[in-house]
């Protein structure tokens, strides 16, 4: 049964959920979209996984268009490529989640363009209903707040 400030929060369209690892945020995100399908799920973080993929399948010119949907251009892109170095490809190659390559992605992309990653989720945002659940830094937060978002702690 749904409390009464669980059921205003619904009614917002723009939620982010931010919290410890592992205390639910993914399990609470997934649990309002299955239960309002107008909810889109966003992850500010998906471009780096992304990434993380095209690493893994060693498809490294298809970081380019990751990249572009980030707002870099070409110059931009091939520094980042660049930035790649081998403690990041063997931590995508040995880990099941490569939390220290998805880490030192985000250190690279938000040392170019801090807010690259958090101006792609809210351009996502403006179209339809939204719940983030993986906010982990306050400049995210800050950010969202804002942009009009509802925080969940």
């Amino acid at each position: 049964m749904l409390y009464r400030k669980e059921c205003e929060l619904l009614k917002h369209p723009r939620i982010y959920i931010c919290g410890e690892q592992g205390v639910g945020k993914s399990f609470l995100s997934n649990w309002i979209a299955s239960n309002r399908p107008c909810y889109k799920q966003v992850k500010i973080a998906q471009p780096l996984y992304d990434m993380v993929e095209l690493i893994r399948e060693d498809k490294y010119s298809g970081l380019n268009k990751v990249l572009e949907e980030l707002g870099f251009d070409l110059t931009t892109s091939y520094f980042i490529r660049g930035e790649i170095g081998s403690d990041i490809i063997e931590d995508v190659k040995t880990s099941v989640k490569p939390r220290y390559a998805l880490q030192k992605l985000g250190d690279i992309i938000r040392k170019y363009n801090e807010n690259a990653l958090i101006e792609r989720a809210l351009n996502i945002s403006k179209d339809h209903p939204v719940i983030i659940d993986d906010v982990r830094l306050g400049i995210e937060g800050d950010a969202l707040n804002k942009g009009g978002f509802v925080g969940v702690r």
